[in-house]
């Protein structure tokens, strides 16, 4: 029998062996649950990735992480991007319907594109054709004296004229050009070296202001600088521009026109010294003076300036309204007059988002600039920049006809305006509303700024010539 100590001896194995075989039983066990959990996250895993693999990129833009694990292989052969992948997939004869109808979509695109593409370099080919126009007469020009000069311009200036239309002048050039023929309309031969003496008498008055006077005076002009600053058009065309040396520049003739025999009009320091200033950036501030005042003296003249205030004027009855605006309302032209128009054009901007959600709207692949190979029109990449150059390149050009001229540049002036209400009118309640409000008028429908500027200048040609 045994005794007490054997007993003791064979409980004890006895548990030893039974929590050995628990032991080995649960490990047994734990392996197999997480041998099949391994197998099922490697099966899950790898049909994931099959599937990501295979997922079309609409899909997954369409999908977050955690929602792309319920798509199956079975489900992928019904996806497609007819229709977002929550939805039920579409029937068989509507996905051959849309089919159709997508692919006649991308035929139409593909045709417009390769017309608009071919148009566009037709155009560019046309450019270059004016331009080597213009480089002839250039040349032609450049070795004239005066009396030369102005007996060539008179024989060609209808020739220059629709040129002018056409093709702006070349940058490199149009400063001295446009100077050459205001210079030699004057009586006197000598004009632009009166100018040239006068600015040095002014800039000597100027220098001789007392502290007071140039505290009071710059308080003034800063605001009318800084207005300036905030015009559409003026951020447009003034992107390239040192702002502090252009505000330098622009207060300082703010000041010698103040000084001159004439005064400081309106029209200089809203729009014709700021423009000047930005156009023709490579010059001295007293040949931008002489073209300043020579502008003053033979475009924007008392005639003009008048003719202008009375045409606009009559503009506010019914039946004085351009045929082209009969739509409007006369209250949209109540108190228009000259001052109002060149404020109106400081609100051009080519700067603005495309729409590309309006059908109108044309898609261009091609980069915001100007073609051109050899020389490029202008380095501003600016529909804007361009326009306002064309419009002063033809107002010193129509000014050329002595009897003719106030009546021809009234003309581009109104047929201008007209434009801009007929054609650029974005429903601001009156043009008062829209200076004050400084909201900007479209001039870009489309990324290249040829196709802006080409298509105000063609609705602009067809209204002078019916005006």
């Amino acid at each position: 029998m045994p005794t007490l100590d054997e007993n003791s001896s064979i409980t004890s194995s006895t548990d030893v062996s039974f929590n050995d075989d628990y032991e080995i039983a649960q490990n047994i066990s734990q392996f197999y649950n997480h041998r099949s959990a391994s197998m099922s996250k490697l099966i899950k895993l790898t049909r994931q990735e099959n599937i990501m693999y295979k997922l079309p990129t609409f899909v997954k833009s369409q999908s977050s992480m955690e929602d792309l694990h319920l798509i199956s292989p079975e489900k992928l052969t019904y996806v497609d991007q007819t229709r977002p992948i929550n939805l039920p997939p579409k029937t068989e004869q509507d996905k051959i319907k849309h089919n159709k109808e997508f692919k006649q979509v991308i035929s139409d695109y593909e045709v417009n594109t390769k017309a608009t593409n071919d148009e566009r370099i037709r155009n560019v080919q046309t450019q270059l054709q004016f331009k080597q126009a213009w480089f002839k007469i250039i040349d032609s020009f450049s070795e004239l004296d005066s009396k030369a000069f102005n007996k060539k311009f008179n024989y060609e200036k209808n020739n220059i004229r629709k040129l002018i239309w056409d093709c702006n002048i070349p940058s490199n050039n149009r400063f001295n050009f446009l100077t050459k023929i205001l210079s030699t309309n004057q009586n006197s031969q000598d004009s632009l070296n009166t100018i040239k003496n006068s600015f040095k008498l002014f800039d000597q008055k100027y220098h001789n202001l007392s502290d007071q006077v140039k505290t009071s005076k710059n308080d003034e002009f800063d605001n009318i600088i800084e207005n300036c600053l905030q015009r559409p058009l003026i951020k447009c065309i003034s992107d390239n521009v040192d702002h502090a040396q252009f505000k330098h520049n622009y207060r300082y003739l703010l000041y010698i026109k103040s000084l001159s025999e004439f005064g400081l009009h309106k029209h200089d320091e809203v729009f014709l010294i700021p423009v000047l200033l930005i156009l023709f950036q490579d010059e001295s501030l007293i040949d931008i003076y002489c073209l300043l005042e020579l502008l003053n003296q033979e475009v924007f003249d008392r005639d003009l300036i008048s003719q202008l205030n009375s045409s606009l004027g009559q503009w506010a009855d019914s039946r004085n309204i351009p045929r082209t605006l009969g739509k409007f309302s006369t209250s949209e032209f109540e108190n228009l007059n000259s001052n109002h128009m060149f404020e109106m054009i400081l609100q051009f901007s080519d700067k603005l988002p495309l729409s590309l959600s309006a059908s109108s709207t044309p898609i261009v692949s091609q980069p915001p600039t100007f073609e051109s190979i050899e020389d490029p029109i202008s380095t501003s990449a600016s529909a804007c920049f361009e326009l306002v150059s064309k419009l002063i390149s033809l107002l010193v050009v129509y000014s050329s006809s002595i009897k003719t001229k106030t009546k021809n540049n009234s003309k581009l002036w109104q047929t201008f305006i007209v434009v801009l209400f007929k054609y650029y009118h974005l429903n601001w309640n009156d043009y008062q509303e829209l200076i004050k409000e400084n909201v900007s008028i479209r001039l870009n429908n489309s990324l290249d700024m040829q196709t802006n500027l080409d298509s105000f200048v063609e609705k602009w040609k067809g209204i002078y010539k019916k005006f």
